[in-house]
């Protein structure tokens, strides 16, 4: 193995990935980001088959996670502040003596 700085080896794994199809930068393609990298035809392929095997590892294989998809920026008045937590209160799935993640921050029914 040769004695190559970190950003010599970063150029080669980039130059590397460009040239099997994993990745493309931005400005290449379409007058972009030079900082940007888009997905090639091996890229997708690998960054689905990667996102496939972590949500069934991480989310199906599990007994106490379930699979949430939603946006990540919400307006800040729809964010629970620790005033409106003290209304809050576990919801238990049957037979659970503790709630696993989200399911603590359930609020109260009106």
């Amino acid at each position: 193995m040769s004695n190559l700085s970190p950003e010599e080896a970063f150029k080669r794994v980039i130059a590397h990935a460009k040239e099997y199809g994993f990745i493309f930068q931005s400005s290449e393609l379409y007058d972009g980001l030079s900082a940007v990298y888009d997905y090639g035809q091996n890229g997708v392929l690998l960054k689905n088959n990667l996102r496939t095997y972590w949500w069934k590892a991480m989310v199906q294989l599990q007994g106490n996670v379930v699979g949430l998809d939603s946006a990540i920026f919400m307006h800040p008045t729809s964010v629970p502040t620790p005033e409106d937590s003290r209304s809050w209160t576990k919801v238990l799935p049957s037979g659970a003596t503790e709630a696993p993640g989200m399911l603590r921050l359930l609020p109260d029914a009106p």
